[in-house]
């Protein structure tokens, strides 16, 4: 049996690596875009003892860029986590 965080990881990755096809997020319940914010897409995971983990991410190029991921604690995803995830798609895009 895997050690929980090593379970949490592959499952995760596997939500992730299902979530885009040709670069083209799939959509629900997977990947579903964040609305209020430009190009981004967060991935949903679920991982142990009930946990929810979300990868929020950019597609650029054909490429998913991971911006930011955290482990959900309440029902609405914290303002702080999505600014950040924008402002790092911003820094992304100003040096692309």
């Amino acid at each position: 049996m895997l050690p929980a965080f090593l379970s949490d990881f592959c499952n995760t990755t596997l939500d992730l690596t299902c979530c885009t096809i040709y670069g083209t997020p799939i959509g629900m319940p997977v990947c579903r875009s964040i609305k209020g914010y430009r190009d981004l897409w967060e991935v949903r995971s679920h991982i142990s003892n009930g946990r929810i983990a979300r990868v929020i991410f950019h597609i650029s190029g054909g490429e998913m860029i991971l911006l930011h991921g955290f482990i959900k604690k309440a029902q609405q995803t914290p303002q702080q986590d999505l600014e950040l995830a924008d402002r790092r798609r911003r820094e992304y895009e100003s040096h692309a």
